[in-house]
């Protein structure tokens, strides 16, 4: 039996361009509900969760603030930075002072996530210092170049990465660290901290943990959250 701080990290920093919306994709409603809202209020209620660390565009913060800071493991709400690492790392230097072991990072457009992946990657981060939630991928993935293709993957081998991707905080702000110095940029957590050489466990996903990002995300997510 072994006792640990895990605070989550839930990103904010999309647009809706894809989306085709002025509004950010993450202040979209599913039944009269924000979708960031409807994330945050499951990371609330998850007993493997001890904080919450919201990280979001800075014209949205008021927004972000109105709705969450009076919720109970929302401990700070953060503005993010020009790119996703940055903004990652802001919420890393919020963490600080709460001397965390644990941080899992979670994307705030995947509001269907389950408490059991979250709890099954907090584990495997603490025992193996990284951990993604992952699915089969079901599509023929090809490497190409220049239009054509250069190479068909083995597709049982692939995996599709999902969020919460979790690690042992002091791991995952130095793999920031690190990138920052070498003028590296990650669009992906699992990616910065794969290139410091860690070895990163593959939890099990779930389809249902979608990432709302484009107009037919939303005619699932409408389904998914009236089920």
């Amino acid at each position: 039996m072994y006792v640990m701080k895990v605070f989550a990290l839930i990103m904010a920093g999309g647009s809706g361009t894809r989306m085709g919306v002025a509004k950010a994709k993450q202040s979209l409603e599913l039944s009269g509900k924000k979708i960031f809202r409807i994330t945050v209020d499951k990371f609330n209620l998850f007993d493997c969760i001890d904080g919450i660390v919201f990280v979001g565009r800075k014209e949205d913060i008021d927004e972000y603030t109105a709705e969450l800071e009076n919720m109970e493991k929302v401990v700070e709400i953060v503005e993010g930075g020009n790119t996703r690492s940055e903004s990652v790392y802001n919420g890393l230097k919020a963490l600080e002072k709460f001397s965390p072991q644990i941080v899992a990072v979670h994307d705030a457009v995947r509001p269907f996530v389950e408490e059991t992946s979250v709890k099954q990657s907090i584990d495997a981060a603490y025992k193996y210092g990284a951990a993604v939630v992952a699915v089969p991928a079901v599509d023929t993935v090809a490497l190409t170049d220049n239009g054509f293709v250069e190479e068909v993957l083995k597709r049982d081998a692939l995996r599709n990465l999902q969020t919460p991707q979790t690690f042992r905080y002091d791991l995952l702000k130095e793999s920031y660290e690190r990138a920052f110095k070498d003028g590296k940029i990650y669009t992906d957590d699992t990616g910065c901290v794969f290139t410091s050489g860690i070895k990163i466990k593959i939890i099990e996903g779930s389809k249902s943990n979608i990432k709302i990002t484009e107009p037919l995300d939303m005619i699932k997510a409408e389904s998914l959250y009236r089920v």
